[in-house]
């Protein structure tokens, strides 16, 4: 058992994490597990991420998403989440005008972001 997987202020929740930088994904990992939540994840592209989501893997509670993947950009895994109603923010390096008009009211973390701001964010989705 991972320290914090009973507390914390993602106890219990699943998180998906979708980001194609290794070392990001990984950071980003831990800090969710040392939050006390369960990663679903990490995945570098959207085709992965979708088959988790559209098939009969686990729900999360919530998602992390990079904008651009090595596959296209993350926007067809954000759509599937509004369609679940499951809460996501997106951490990435683009710009919020570069956020389609339909996810303008989305939490947008400039990177680099500090994996402890994520997990703030997330607690304030989940608990909203």
């Amino acid at each position: 058992m991972t320290a914090g997987q009973n507390t914390g202020p993602l106890a219990g929740k699943r998180v998906l994490i979708v980001e194609d930088e290794w070392l990001v994904a990984e950071a980003i990992e831990f800090a969710v597990e040392a939050a006390g939540g369960k990663v679903v994840g990490p995945f570098p592209t959207i085709a992965q991420a979708l088959a988790v989501l559209t098939g009969y893997g686990t729900v999360p509670d919530a998602a992390t998403l990079n904008i651009r993947l090595a596959d296209g950009e993350s926007y067809p895994i954000a759509d599937q989440l509004e369609a679940m109603n499951i809460p996501f923010l997106f951490a990435s390096a683009n710009g919020a005008s570069s956020l389609p008009r339909r996810f303008a009211r989305k939490v947008l973390l400039d990177k680099p972001v500090l994996p402890s701001k994520i997990i703030e964010a997330l607690t304030v989705i989940t608990h909203a």
